[in-house]
């Protein structure tokens, strides 16, 4: 959280929550059939806890991508994982 602070962004909200297996599929929907590593996607955020946060900032959506690193799971296997959302009117439902 220091990291994305650091980066300019404002943290304005922090929640930790457990996603059932349904909740991480339909989160996770526009992966479906498109992604390869989807299965095991849905594995990992449907095993534990997950730290949802609203990060404001400009260009945050940009900024965050940046901060998350490659998308490859090969090359960030063991490291924190962050799956990216933008909440807007459209994206509520995925962010609630």
């Amino acid at each position: 959280m220091t990291k994305i602070s650091d980066d300019g962004l404002d943290i304005m909200a922090l929640l930790q929550l457990t996603m059932d297996r349904a909740d991480v599929e339909e989160f996770l929907a526009v992966y479906k059939g498109v992604v390869h590593e989807y299965p095991a996607m849905v594995d990992e955020l449907s095993c534990g806890p997950c730290i949802a946060m609203e990060i404001c900032g400009t260009d945050a959506q940009a900024a965050l991508r940046q901060l998350a690193g490659p998308p490859d799971p090969v090359r960030i296997s063991g490291h924190v994982r962050l799956y990216l959302s933008v909440c807007s009117v459209a994206g509520l439902r995925t962010c609630r």
